[in-house]
């Protein structure tokens, strides 16, 4: 994800820009002599801090948002519109670490009150933070961040990618009764995170469902390859009923319908070529590759 630097657009935005770099060198000076940085950069605001939007500063590696979809940058401009007219009703959260003011929850916020600031030409000196309480560890840090997103929740895409950061701190399990999910759902997710590139991108331009993706990426238990022919032939199917997105009545390979492993390992076994060792009794069984690979995908080896 490309670092957010916000643009410095008309005269006003360079004015706070200028702004920013005298609270800037103002806190050096305080850092120095012990002082409280953030209450000496921020202005009055009741219980708030009201900061200088320049002065935060993005992590590009913190938001799992992909703000690069069409629905968050159409979500922006809408809440863009309503900060010009309303102000930063909801404060920012911001963590201050070496000198630098953070920003840990409200990008999108964040990057509303820029649009407005640079497209509708709103004046806004400041917005409203809040400091973010201390975590134990970044697992909780991340576990906040998804809980705080419910005003517009993670896309399945977004969730993916945000659970596949916390399986490096904890189980299936514990992300689930962490984030209030199912386990099943998060494997789910998961799922769909580590398909490929291209079935993501069709959920992405909304051309097929996140549910039919991974019931298409289960149903070809696992295998991505195949996966991602049967949902390009179903979009095919669609496009010729002029239709722009798929459904599950596109699909028309029944392998990709949904075969429970019972049937698949009855197809296989079957049709096999097997003997038997005459002088142990054990039975031999030769597969093809792609049989060996359509049984590990579906006992989940």
């Amino acid at each position: 994800m490309a670092e957010f630097v916000p643009t410095l657009d008309n005269s006003f935005a360079e004015q706070l820009a200028a702004k920013a770099q005298d609270a800037l060198a103002w806190a050096e000076d305080a850092k120095a002599k012990k002082k409280s940085i953030l209450s000496g950069i921020s202005e009055p605001g009741g219980n708030l801090y009201r900061i200088n939007p320049c002065l935060i500063t993005v992590d590009p590696n913190w938001n799992s948002r992909d703000f690069e979809l069409v629905e968050n940058q159409l979500h922006i401009q809408t809440l863009g519109a309503s900060i010009a007219s309303e102000g930063v009703k909801v404060p920012l959260t911001i963590a201050y670490k070496n000198s630098q003011v953070i920003l840990r929850d409200g990008e999108c916020r964040l990057r509303a009150v820029w649009y407005a600031i640079n497209n509708l030409g709103a004046e806004i000196a400041t917005v409203p933070i809040i400091q973010e309480k201390s975590f134990d560890s970044e697992a909780d840090s991340l576990v906040g961040q998804f809980i705080r997103n419910a005003g517009k929740p993670f896309t399945a895409i977004e969730s993916g990618k945000h659970f596949h950061r916390l399986l490096s701190f904890m189980s299936v399990e514990e992300i689930a009764r962490r984030v209030g999910q199912s386990p099943s759902r998060v494997r789910q997710l998961l799922e769909l995170h580590s398909g490929p590139e291209e079935i993501k991108a069709m959920v992405a331009a909304g051309e097929v469902s996140s549910t039919q993706a991974i019931s298409t990426l289960q149903a070809c238990h696992g295998n991505a390859h195949e996966a991602l022919a049967v949902l390009k032939k179903g979009l095919e199917n669609a496009k010729k009923e002029g239709k722009d997105r798929l459904t599950g009545k596109h699909i028309t390979d029944p392998k990709a319908k949904g075969v429970t492993v019972k049937k698949l390992l009855s197809d296989i076994f079957s049709k096999v070529y097997y003997e038997e060792d005459e002088n142990t009794g054990d039975i031999i069984i030769t597969l093809q590759n792609a049989e060996w690979q359509a049984i590990k995908g579906a006992l989940k080896l």
